[in-house]
């Protein structure tokens, strides 16, 4: 989401907005394969076509057809960071392409869990920039610190700092990824019955818990001051200092973003805005 708008794709193949303050659903996209990851920059909405392999871009204000970015296997979560559009796939490897780019990722030179090592090659195509030990990244998250990935492959679970050169140790059985802009959240699973919420430092991937509590805490959107997770088909939050609140929405809420004064979310039944608590 931005000042304007919420964006996100269906299982339709439509790629869609609606104005923060409400209104009639925008069509951005249609046909696509398996629309996934969703991302935003100034202009453009950016999504990864899972089936169809590619990379695409199209205006947010539905002025324009969609162009491509790159072609990719697979892809999965997506990200803008600074001039270029980061995605994952079913791969160890974490691409990179210039937002206005196109052709393949070339797979070649990726340093293991290293920082992305400048501009992306051929004239625009995407590259692997970071490998982390095995497959299993299962998210990918762009802010203005950086490039985040989760991996919960048995080798080496955590969280990797792709354009920090950093890894923080995690467990394998990790979910949900948000951040607050300088902390990263997952939920880890101790046992079937019992979780943590864990926090990992932007900087430099230090590991810190915030609070346990039984199963499930997925952490879905967070802010200076708390966290917000879901529970058992409810939302909550989790204030700074590790105090957990009361419940903020029963609904098995299952995205959440916040803006100025309101979290939105998506259920089953609706996309909607409740003012933070």
């Amino acid at each position: 989401m931005d000042a304007t708008g919420v964006y996100w794709t269906d299982l339709e193949g439509h790629v869609l907005s609606v104005p923060l303050a409400g209104g009639a659903v925008a069509t951005l996209a249609q046909g696509q394969a398996r629309p996934w990851g969703i991302a935003l920059d100034g202009s453009y909405v950016y999504w990864s076509n899972n089936q169809g392999g590619a990379i695409l871009r199209a205006p947010k204000d539905g002025t324009g057809s969609p162009t491509l970015v790159a072609t990719a296997t697979s892809p999965g979560d997506i990200g803008i960071y600074g001039a270029n559009v980061y995605w994952i796939d079913q791969s160890p490897n974490v691409w990179m392409s210039a937002k206005d780019g196109g052709g393949s990722p070339d797979g070649g030179g990726a340093p293991e869990g290293g920082p992305a090592d400048g501009g992306p090659a051929g004239g625009g195509g995407g590259r692997a920039v970071a490998r982390t030990v095995g497959v299993g990244n299962v998210a990918l998250l762009a802010n203005q610190n950086g490039v985040f990935v989760e991996n919960t492959s048995a080798a080496k679970a955590g969280v990797y700092g792709v354009t920090g050169g950093w890894f923080a140790r995690s467990m394998a059985t990790a979910a949900g990824f948000v951040d607050d802009g300088s902390r990263l959240f997952l939920q880890e699973e101790l046992d079937p019955q019992h979780c943590q919420l864990a926090a990992v430092a932007e900087t430099d991937g230090a590991l810190g818990t915030v609070f346990s509590a039984p199963c499930p805490v997925t952490p879905l959107a967070a802010n200076g001051c708390g966290v917000f997770y879901l529970g058992t088909a409810q939302l909550s939050v989790a204030r700074t200092g590790g105090v957990t609140g009361a419940p903020v929405l029963k609904l098995p809420v299952q995205h959440a973003a916040i803006y100025g004064s309101d979290l939105y979310f998506y259920s089953i039944q609706a996309i909607g805005r409740v003012p933070l608590p």
